[in-house]
């Protein structure tokens, strides 16, 4: 809420006090939406996609919104200039994979970039995800590490197992990617 309250959005101007929240929470709340009660919650991790994140979740039916936690098939945005982090991006989808039930379905806040329905992945394809995920910084890290210099990493092809994460339409290119994952804390 004080990022929203200071937030210039544009020549200097804030939000109007009456564009702001009205309700707000620290950790969860439910709401009841006619019958179906819908849990909003913080993420595990303080840090993730960004440090004020929410999910919804619907225990009767199993279901859990993420919005822009989850990329479904790319490379995640993890936004770090407003608190978010990999390890806590990461750490918060495997804690939600252990705390949630197993039928749980996720849906993710970006899918398919065609017309198709939405598309609701298995939890434990969620978390899946995730390791997949730490493969492709793990992959830029220890190439960092032989030597290859960020630029030169950014030119060239991602590797065969990570190829498909950045694949057209795609939020984060290669070169973001590695930008990103070099730019980390204790890199």
């Amino acid at each position: 809420l004080n990022r929203l309250r200071s937030a210039d959005i544009g020549d200097g101007a804030t939000l109007p006090s009456d564009a702001l929240p009205q309700v707000v929470f620290d950790d969860s709340m439910t709401v009841d939406l006619g019958g179906i009660h819908a849990r909003l919650f913080a993420p595990p991790l303080a840090s993730g996609h960004t440090d004020g994140d929410i999910f919804v979740y619907i225990p009767e039916a199993h279901v859990l919104c993420t919005g822009d936690f989850f990329f479904a098939n790319r490379l995640p945005i993890v936004d770090t200039e407003v608190g978010g982090s990999l390890a806590g991006y990461l750490g918060s989808i495997r804690m939600l994979g252990k705390s949630l039930p197993a039928e749980t379905r996720v849906i993710p806040g970006h899918g398919t970039f065609t017309p198709d329905p939405v598309r609701t992945w298995k939890l434990a394809d969620w978390v899946a995800w995730s390791y997949t995920i730490e493969n492709a910084a793990e992959y830029v890290r220890k190439r960092l590490a032989q030597g290859i210099s960020v630029e030169d990493l950014s030119q060239q092809e991602p590797p065969p197992e990570i190829a498909p994460l950045v694949i057209r339409p795609r939020f984060v290119k290669w070169e973001r990617w590695v930008s990103f994952i070099s730019s980390e804390p204790g890199q």
